[in-house]
């Protein structure tokens, strides 16, 4: 079982996340920690290209520690963006389907966050 929960507003848009390497347009999935009440995870996921042929899929997990979890940004305390990069190659063709599949796919369960900030671990 998993102390996240997702936030009920399921796979939405994610927009300009990715900087100069995201060439697709981005899904996100937000998730809440069940006890530590201003954590929220943002799962960002698109698709990057360096010769605007062969894609590959980047998820961007955003942790964040804040005051109000219906504006995480802004009333952010503590914040840190983790980026992965997969293996797989896809087409222009396939990118946008493999790009929305993942993020409606992502489970809370694959969140390695306990949800609190660094300086809260010796509390």
């Amino acid at each position: 079982m998993s102390d996240w929960k997702p936030d009920g507003s399921g796979v939405r848009p994610g927009g300009d996340v990715g900087g100069d390497v995201q060439a697709t347009e981005s899904h996100s999935v937000r998730y809440r920690h069940v006890r530590h009440r201003g954590a929220v995870v943002t799962v960002y996921v698109f698709g990057q290209s360096s010769d605007g042929r062969a894609f590959q899929v980047t998820t961007m997990t955003e942790h964040v520690v804040c005051d109000d979890v219906g504006d995480p940004g802004g009333t952010e305390r503590w914040a840190e963006i983790t980026y992965v990069t997969g293996p797989e190659k896809y087409s222009a063709k396939n990118i946008h389907q493999a790009v929305r599949r993942i993020a409606e796919r992502h489970r809370p369960d694959q969140i390695q966050w306990d949800g609190r900030a660094p300086w809260e671990k010796d509390q």
